[in-house]
């Protein structure tokens, strides 16, 4: 694109150097047809064709979906909300989804795809280092595929004013080996489900007698031990927001 672009300059330069340096002269009345419908009409046309043309055959490289398979089928919902962002790990078995906020981890070399929303204003999800931006819009769901080729932490703004503490809504992606990033999602599955459990058989007998019975949803809890084993900015910005949450 930029080498086309280039291409184009250097024409538009040719011809005002020529038209400045030539001697002037009347111009008849055909020839100024042929300017006008070559350079005004045919020319651009199909420099524009052209261009449009490239721009979609690199459109698929440029916003990619998962092929199936890729990953292990995972995927990774985020629902952006005032201010902070829900994160939800969709195994491909079809288990109950891994919960998390603030931090998204996925592993190098295997292309992820992040299904997008929000539940009150228009957001846009970005990890600079990884891909473009993507909006997301309430009632509606966005695709996102994404590819990190090595190791890394990075940061991840929202892209889209969102009300007074836009400039604080951020979070942390961690691109880690494939190997550890698995060992990683296990072992969250296997620590939630316990997790999930036990509180489900603590609350039996407080709700026992409950009109609507038990409510089976999932539930996110965390301990001290995972705040402090996420990344530093997250871990901060939850211990801080646990001790003074407004």
């Amino acid at each position: 694109m930029a080498t086309v672009g280039g291409s184009i300059w250097l024409v538009v330069v040719a011809l005002l150097v020529h038209a400045t340096r030539r001697e002037r002269g009347p111009i008849g009345e055909h020839t100024a047809g042929q300017l006008i419908f070559w350079g005004g009409a045919a020319i651009p046309s199909l420099l524009l064709f052209l261009l449009l043309g490239y721009a979609l055959w690199l459109m698929p490289g440029l916003r990619p979906f998962a092929r199936a398979g890729e990953a292990g089928g995972l995927r990774i919902e985020v629902t952006g909300e005032q201010f902070w962002w829900r994160v939800a790990y969709r195994p491909a078995d079809g288990g109950a989804p891994i919960l998390s906020a603030n931090e998204i981890r996925l592993p190098v070399g295997e292309r992820v795809e992040f299904l997008l929303t929000s539940t009150d204003v228009i957001h846009s999800f970005w990890i600079p280092a990884l891909g473009g931006k993507m909006d997301m819009i309430p009632g509606r769901t966005n695709r996102l595929s994404l590819l990190a080729t090595k190791p890394g932490t990075y940061c991840g703004p929202c892209a889209e004013y969102c009300g007074t503490s836009h400039a604080l809504m951020a979070f942390t992606a961690v691109a880690m080996e494939p190997a550890a990033f698995r060992e990683w999602l296990a072992a969250r599955a296997n620590h939630y489900r316990y997790r999930r459990k036990t509180w489900l058989d603590a609350t039996d007998d407080a709700h026992a007698t409950h009109p609507q019975g038990r409510q089976r949803h999932p539930i996110l809890i965390l301990s001290l031990n995972e705040i402090n084993s996420m990344s530093e900015t997250v871990s901060n910005w939850l211990k801080e927001w646990l001790m003074k949450p407004s």
